[in-house]
C-alpha cells in the first residue's frame, strides 16, 4: 500500500492528539463497503512505531494484511505524537517495528507502553493484540519482561528458522497449518510441530485465505523430489524475516512461549491477562487439557511476517551493512536468496483468526 488517505477516522475522537492529524486506513476501501458493513463494525488500530522517512505509509503493510471488507480500521504514530485514548477499545490493536529501542527513554514509549498495558490486563477488555519485532519487546518490556541487545550481539539480519512448541501446535487458530507429529511407537523423544509449507487453504468464515495463493511466500528452490515432497509435507521449523538489534531477554510473567530459536529464546509468546492466567494455562497443556484459549490477550512475535523480501532489501539493509558480519553482507548484496520457503503466511493467518477469535 502506498499512503494511507486522509479522512473521517473512525476512532478520530478517541485518539489524544499531540500536534498531529490522525491518519485512517483507506477511505475510499471504507467507502465501498460502509453499505454493507454492520451496525457495529469490527474495529482494528495500527500502532505505527515507525516514523522514517523511509517508511512513511507502513501503517497499510499492515491494514493490507488485516482489513477485511466491512470493517474498520484505522492507525495512529506515537513518534509522531498520536497516542491511543486511555479509554479506546478497538476490538484488535495491531503494533508495529521501529527503528528505535523499547528501552528508550521517550514520553510516547512510556505512554504507549501504559496504554497496551491496561488493554492487555484488564478483565473487562476484549481486546487483542498483535506485536511484531519492536512491538513484541515493548509489550513484553510493559508487562514486566525484560529487553536489552542481543545475547548473541551484533545485529540480526537474515532469514532465520524458529521452532515452534507444542503449544504452538494446540492453539485453535494454528488448526490446519500447524500439528504434532509424534514419535514412532517404541523410540524416544518429545514430540515435534510439524509446520505445512505448501498447499494451505484455510476457510474461516467461509473464505479462503488471503495468503494461501503465495503473494507473500517464496516457494522452495529446485531439487529432487524427494526433497520437494517433504516440503509439501510439512517443516518441524518456521522460516522467518529477521532484523533487529534487541531482544526480549527475559519474558513477562504472563507470556508463554511458542517459539525459540538458537540465538533468540522468545521468538513467539502468548500472552495471558495476568501471571496466574498464564500459571494456570501451563498447567493445563501439561496435564493434557485444553486450556482457556479465550482468555489470552495477545500474540507476539520478533520476525516480520509482514514484510517481502523486497522491502527489507530496499528499505533496511542499506543502513545496517557496517552492523553485519561479512559473510551475509556478501551474500545479502548479492541478493542471493535462499532456497527456502517463508512462513510469513502461517504467522499472518494464525494472527488474523487470533485477532477475530476465528477458529479454522
Amino acid at each position: 500500500g502506498g499512503p494511507a488517505t486522509r479522512g473521517q477516522c473512525p476512532h478520530s475522537a478517541r485518539l489524544v492528539m499531540l500536534g498531529a492529524v490522525v491518519r485512517c486506513g483507506r477511505a475510499s476501501h471504507a467507502a465501498a463497503v460502509s453499505a454493507a458493513a454492520p451496525l457495529r463494525a469490527f474495529s482494528g488500530l495500527v500502532i505505527n512505531c515507525e516514523d522514517a522517512d523511509e517508511w512513511k505509509g507502513s501503517e497499510n503493510l499492515f491494514i493490507d494484511r488485516f482489513q477485511r471488507p466491512g470493517e474498520s480500521w484505522s492507525w495512529c504514530s506515537p513518534p509522531r505524537g498520536e497516542l491511543p485514548d486511555r479509554d479506546l477499545r478497538p476490538d484488535a490493536v495491531v503494533v508495529t517495528g521501529s527503528h528505535y529501542s523499547a528501552t528508550l527513554d521517550a514520553p510516547w514509549v512510556h505512554a504507549t507502553s501504559s496504554w497496551l498495558r491496561t488493554v492487555v490486563e484488564d478483565p473487562a477488555c476484549r481486546t487483542r493484540v498483535f506485536a511484531v519485532c519492536f512491538g513484541h519487546q515493548l509489550l513484553s518490556q510493559a508487562l514486566g519482561g525484560r529487553v536489552g541487545r542481543l545475547a548473541a550481539g551484533g545485529f540480526r539480519f537474515d532469514e532465520e528458522r524458529i521452532e515452534p512448541r507444542p503449544l504452538f501446535a494446540a492453539m485453535p487458530w494454528a488448526r490446519g497449518i500447524a500439528e504434532l507429529s509424534r514419535a514412532p511407537e517404541g523410540s524416544a523423544g518429545p514430540p515435534k510441530v510439524v509446520v505445512r509449507r505448501a498447499g494451505f487453504e484455510s476457510t474461516v468464515n467461509g473464505s479462503p485465505s488471503p495468503f494461501a495463493d503465495g503473494r507473500h511466500a517464496t516457494p522452495p528452490g529446485p531439487g529432487s523430489a524427494a526433497a520437494a515432497a517433504a516440503a509439501s509435507a510439512g517443516t518441524p521449523f518456521l522460516t522467518l524475516l529477521k532484523a533487529h538489534e534487541d531482544e526480549v531477554l527475559e519474558k513477562p510473567p504472563s507470556a508463554l512461549t511458542l517459539a525459540s530459536s538458537d540465538k533468540v529464546p522468545f521468538e513467539m509468546t502468548l500472552v495471558a491477562p495476568s501471571a496466574a492466567a498464564a500459571a494456570a494455562a501451563r498447567a493445563a497443556t501439561d496435564a493434557g487439557e485444553e486450556p482457556d484459549w479465550a482468555s489470552f490477550r495477545a500474540l507476539t512475535v520478533q520476525g516480520h511476517p509482514e514484510f517481502l523480501r523486497r522491502e527489507l532489501h530496499s528499505k533496511i539493509l542499506p543502513g545496517v551493512l557496517d552492523r553485519i558480519e561479512t559473510g551475509l553482507k556478501e551474500r545479502l548484496t548479492a541478493e542471493q536468496v535462499p532456497e527456502c520457503a517463508l512462513h510469513d503466511w502461517a504467522v499472518l493467518e494464525i494472527a488474523n483468526r487470533f485477532l477475530r477469535r476465528d477458529v479454522a
